[in-house]
């Protein structure tokens, strides 16, 4: 008997203008079964705490990446290099951008 091969684990990437427009793609992701999905932020007013909480309020067995640039949101950066993992390590952030630039 072959053994069985279970399909890689995929993401969707969610992008919006607003919460509202994300929002409206929950029926979408609720509907089709998606499990896993990517939020990025790329633009600083992108308001990623209130899209997790928007999206685990309707769903909230979704497996959420958040894709955080430091580079973009400069005051939560500050934050978060000040923070910790659960495991109490210091939370690394890096930039694409080279000091002066």
């Amino acid at each position: 008997m072959a053994p069985t091969v279970q399909p890689a684990a995929w993401r969707l990437e969610l992008f919006y203008s607003s919460l509202q427009q994300l929002e409206a793609q929950i029926p979408f992701l609720k509907r089709h079964g998606i499990a896993r999905v990517n939020i990025p932020n790329k633009k600083p007013e992108d308001d990623l705490q209130g899209a997790i909480r928007l999206l685990r309020t309707h769903m909230p067995e979704l497996d959420i990446c958040c894709h955080f640039r430091c580079v973009i949101q400069h005051a939560s950066a500050a934050l978060v290099r000040g923070g910790t993992t659960p495991l109490g390590a210091p939370v690394p952030c890096w930039t694409s951008k080279k000091p002066g630039q």
